[in-house]
């Protein structure tokens, strides 16, 4: 009989263990998920963001425009074979961005007159 009692205890300590591990995973996703929400932009934000890009562009030296690529674009990847090009950008990049854009509006008062 004692024998058959160290099987329940082990099978039991196995099952502890995993429901440890679930648990953990469990809360690894959830902070992911929370991580991902905080990284989403409403889509008003990005019609703003995407509606100014053509005229800040053009406004930006060569410096500040590379930031900018770097803060939206991840990745680009290119397959000579195929002929196909593929980029990846960056979730926070188009919110930070329009942060960006409203902070400088912000500072600069409602007609672009900063340091009149």
């Amino acid at each position: 009989m004692a024998r058959g009692g160290g099987d329940a205890t082990a099978r039991l300590a196995d099952f502890q263990d995993r429901l440890r591990e679930a648990v953990r995973r469990l809360t690894e996703a959830r902070e992911r998920a929370v991580a991902v929400d905080r990284e989403a932009i409403n889509e008003a934000a990005l019609r703003n963001a995407l509606s100014l890009i053509d005229a800040v562009w053009e406004a930006l030296f060569p410096g500040e425009q590379a930031r900018v690529l770097h803060l939206l674009v991840e990745r680009v990847g290119y397959d000579g074979a195929a002929g196909t090009l593929a980029v990846t950008f960056r979730p926070s990049g188009i919110k930070v961005l329009s942060g960006e854009v409203e902070a400088g509006r912000t500072a600069e008062g409602p007609a672009g007159e900063a340091g009149r």
